[in-house]
């Protein structure tokens, strides 16, 4: 696969993916794609804010057989507020490239998360996108369609930027995340064909 981002890919080819007409379904602004391999490995877990443990090279995710993947996890221990805080910065890049920067209010991002718009809120969504841009993954993660086995290396979060006068944030998403959404294009695909 060539290194077009998400956009580019519907764009050349023709909306043959039906990405388009996702994202225009009136569910489309309630949907937050992550990654299979995030939700069914350890990258997330359940544990309470003050026990968090920092990882080295923790295996997060490991499969065998016909289609071998791995991800390794460096970084401080992830827990569920940090998905809810990940998903909804997924989700502001659904329509946009991966690379593209995206500033965001803060009190949007808490409003969007239904968090109550506190100090303690606001101050949870900074320490987790902090904890975010310092999550380091690295492994290889096998697809299907390109017949490859792509090695990966990235922080989760990128060029992270709190802006204390707009009371904003901005970062931006790794390209290379887009081997992860490779089979999702497909998903998507076949379920447009059947509709």
């Amino acid at each position: 696969m060539s290194e077009d981002s998400f956009n580019q890919i519907k764009l050349k080819n023709k909306n043959k993916f039906g990405v388009n007409k996702l994202i225009n379904k009136s569910w489309a602004n309630k949907c937050v794609c992550l990654p299979n391999e995030f939700i069914r490995g350890k990258l997330f877990s359940v544990c309470k804010t003050n026990e968090r443990m920092m990882l080295n090279n923790h295996v997060v995710y490991n499969t065998d057989g016909v289609y071998p993947s791995s991800i390794l996890f460096t970084g401080e221990q992830l827990c569920q507020n940090d998905l809810d805080v990940i998903m909804m910065a997924y989700h502001y890049y659904r329509d946009k490239r991966l690379s593209d920067n995206v500033e965001v209010k803060i009190s949007k991002f808490c409003k969007d998360l239904k968090w109550l718009i506190k100090s303690g809120k606001k101050e949870k969504i900074y320490q987790a996108l902090t904890r975010l841009s310092k999550a380091k993954i690295k492994g290889n993660i096998y697809r299907k369609l390109t017949a490859n086995n792509h090695k990966v290396e990235f922080n989760l979060i990128q060029n992270l930027c709190f802006d204390e006068v707009n009371k904003s944030v901005s970062f931006n998403l790794n390209e290379k995340m887009k081997f992860f959404f490779i089979v999702m294009l497909h998903v998507y695909k076949e379920r447009i064909e059947k509709s």
